[in-house]
């Protein structure tokens, strides 16, 4: 009878063992992704907004290095004059955990704008520069803060934030923003990582 007696926990230990609800997966960042995205641009010597598409991908070549490029184009009118703007990326970044929750990253670029406006068009060049953080405070949650630099037509540094919200594993909807002295740019994009 106390043979038996000891044998019931035992026989149901399985059996909790397989009710217990699995523990949250680990939060990992991704830099494998393709992405689309709307975005504004106030400026506020004019008091008006652009607004226009970016498209962004990465890839990466290691476990810390990754090749990123992008395009975007947007437009205002100001007085009734259109100008229109494009912005073409190439570069490369490295990223390595700080924490299972936290990701250091930087990134430099070569960037390529042309302007165009009442028929006349201009071409700059120039280089960019990132380093950020990217942390995740719960899981599916993504929250962004960076210093971006950018040296094309003049040379501005500025703070970066965003946020991200992971539908699955793999897609996601962000909003970030840059605040410079004389304009904030916003946007809101559709990510897709593989």
């Amino acid at each position: 009878m106390s043979a038996l007696l000891l044998a019931l926990p035992l026989a149901l230990l399985p059996q909790a063992k397989a009710t217990r609800p699995a523990p949250a997966p680990e939060p990992t960042f991704t830099y494998d992704f393709i992405q689309v995205g709307y975005i504004t641009t106030d400026y506020d010597l004019i008091d008006e907004a652009s607004d226009g598409m970016s498209f962004l991908a990465s890839y990466d070549i290691t476990d810390h290095v990754n090749l990123v490029a992008s395009y975007s184009f947007d437009s205002i009118e100001v007085g009734g004059v259109e100008s229109d703007a494009r912005r073409l990326t190439f570069g490369a970044g490295l990223h390595t955990p700080l924490h299972e929750r936290l990701d250091i990253y930087g990134q430099a670029s070569f960037i390529t704008e042309e302007a165009e406006m009442a028929g006349m068009a201009q071409r700059d060049t120039g280089f960019g520069a990132e380093a950020g953080f990217r942390y995740m405070p719960v899981y599916r949650v993504e929250l962004i803060a960076a210093v971006v630099h950018t040296d094309v037509v003049d040379s501005s540094t500025n703070l970066g934030l965003g946020a991200r919200g992971y539908l699955t594993d793999g897609l996601s909807l962000g909003f970030d923003a840059v605040f410079d002295s004389d304009r904030n740019a916003y946007g809101i994009n559709l990510r897709y990582g593989f």
